[in-house]
């Protein structure tokens, strides 16, 4: 997998998928979380429960990716981000960034990361949610492209990005 943060001072970031044998590392990056990123991101430990079960291979419509400083011989997760219902066409994206690497735009690398992945795979978009006191992810979200839904049922923000249609040779036929 190419890296996207090379072009952006991050050389030493690599992106890819998280595998089953990052659990140690993954849960290292969740254990990191501070009160508002736990809070945000990870209440009662659900999203770390729910990346267990991918881990264990109970879920086969998400996709989940991690982007790591590779040192020596040891990885550390700077930030994670998923898909889920990716048999949609438009799935539902996460994302949370180490506390050590906030304000650096590794968010918006992640995000732009997840856009271009999901284009390529054919999705019609992407949606997520995000608490209403998150003001930092609503503004990321709106420089991004994102559109403002409502609320969702849970009572956070909702925001869509939809693609643009492409037309196939095919579609003339």
């Amino acid at each position: 997998m190419n890296n996207p943060f090379s072009e952006t001072g991050f050389s030493d970031l690599v992106i890819r998928p998280l595998h089953p044998e990052d659990r140690g590392i993954i849960d290292a990056f969740y254990d990191q979380m501070a009160g508002e990123t736990r809070a945000f991101f990870n209440p009662a430990d659900y999203n770390r429960r729910r990346t267990h079960r991918y881990l264990d291979g109970k879920f086969s419509n998400s996709e989940h990716f991690i982007a790591v400083i590779r040192q020596e011989r040891t990885e550390t997760v700077a930030g994670y981000c998923f898909l889920w219902d990716c048999q949609f066409m438009i799935p539902w994206v996460g994302l949370a960034v180490s506390e050590d690497w906030k304000g650096r735009h590794l968010g918006r690398n992640l995000l732009s990361f997840l856009i271009d992945h999901t284009k390529k795979t054919g999705k019609g978009g992407i949606m997520l949610t995000t608490h209403v006191s998150n003001i930092r992810a609503q503004a990321l979200y709106h420089r991004m492209g994102f559109r403002y839904m409502g609320r969702h049922t849970g009572g956070e923000m909702l925001f869509m990005m939809r693609f643009p249609v492409v037309k196939s040779a095919a579609d003339d036929v």
